[in-house]
């Protein structure tokens, strides 16, 4: 547990006036105490001064013994040869564990060694906006700006990091690519589709300087340009937790695992990582009016796997919860799972691939 700087300063206060108040208490016993006893007889309060300052002489400097702070020079040499080979020992043992320790960790860009405890049921995902303990529970009034401000807050600071390349923004491009204007459609990256709900704008020519694309957030279709809360249809931005490259594997047609999920998809692309939300009751999903997901295909999986790569952006996908009236003054528990053949939910990792939200909307 880290110590905040009031609170470290507070506690080493605290132990400076213990020593303090020690080193006073052990004056005066010695000064009230000890002096009248050694003595035989009742001294004056400036007598007893006069001794005890002529010991504290003594005992920096006796001339006599030749002994400075109550030990001779050799005695103090001795000490200091013992204790500095002592502590060149001490530390010569934790240079050589640490050497040791960063002479064989693998290199940033060759990732760690093991991943596989991160990877084996799955990544989690990732909600913005979130509450103030960073907990998926949205209560607000949606005639209260106020009330929900905070989450706005969270949601634009968010979206600031994808809107600039090599630090120019490139709203306009995104725009374009979502008309239609740009003559060379390859620079959006669209995917070729007669609906055009699942047209997927990527901007795949768009590049820094590193190479990394840039993610176009006018996929997130109405939540990009508004964020729903007052409307009691509220915006959630969700991403995949990075972890070192790891890959979703193409879903099977006959995976069994995941079956109450499956039913749900409406047109499965091998290209896409494709995510799913429901009410967790039947009481939740009565209270729902609609759930829309945008880009309704899921997260490109050419942004994976993650490699650190400088100015990486995870890829977004917006899901808008648009609660019924009768849902308005009620609890309403919404889950979202990932799907891919190498993400498992269990009940012992309920968080891999796998989130819920708790939304309350007061009117």
């Amino acid at each position: 547990m880290e110590l905040s700087g009031p609170i470290f300063a507070l506690i080493m206060g605290i132990i400076i006036a213990l020593i303090v108040l020690g080193i006073v208490i052990n004056y005066v016993y010695i000064l009230f105490v000890e002096n009248p006893r050694r003595e035989g007889h009742s001294k004056t309060f400036m007598e007893k001064v006069a001794i005890n300052w002529r010991d504290f002489k003594r005992f920096i400097w006796d001339i006599k013994k030749g002994e400075i702070f109550g030990r001779t020079p050799l005695s103090w040499f001795l000490i200091i040869v013992y204790l500095a080979f002592l502590y060149t020992i001490v530390f010569g043992l934790f240079a050589l564990l640490l050497w040791l320790r960063l002479r064989y960790l693998p290199d940033l860009k060759d990732g760690p060694y093991r991943t596989d405890y991160l990877t084996f049921d799955g990544p989690g995902i990732s909600v913005v906006p979130y509450g103030r303990k960073k907990e998926y529970v949205f209560q607000y009034n949606r005639r209260q700006p106020g009330t929900f401000r905070y989450f706005l807050d969270r949601r634009t600071q968010f979206l600031l990091d994808y809107i600039t390349v090599d630090g120019e923004d490139q709203t306009a491009l995104f725009l374009e690519c979502r008309a239609g204007t740009i003559m060379d459609q390859r620079q959006c990256g669209q995917v070729p589709e007669d609906d055009r709900a699942f047209y997927y704008f990527e901007a795949a020519d768009l590049l820094n300087s590193n190479g990394t694309r840039a993610y176009n957030l006018y996929n997130l279709g109405d939540c990009w340009v508004e964020d729903g809360f007052e409307r009691a249809e509220p915006c959630f931005l969700m991403t995949v937790n990075k972890v070192w490259d790891w890959k979703p594997s193409k879903l099977r047609v006959n995976s069994r695992k995941d079956e109450r999920w499956i039913g749900e998809l409406d047109q499965y692309d091998s290209r896409f990582l494709p995510i799913i939300c429901q009410g967790v009751r039947q009481e939740d999903r009565d209270d729902i009016a609609a759930i829309t997901i945008y880009p309704r295909r899921g997260f490109d999986i050419a942004y994976f796997p993650w490699r650190d790569q400088k100015n990486y952006r995870p890829p977004i996908v917006a899901v808008q919860v648009k609660v019924a009236p009768s849902g308005i003054n009620k609890n309403i528990r919404v889950e979202c799972v990932l799907l891919a053949d190498n993400i498992f939910h269990r009940s012992q990792q309920p968080n891999a691939g796998r989130t819920e939200l708790r939304i309350r909307v007061s009117d």
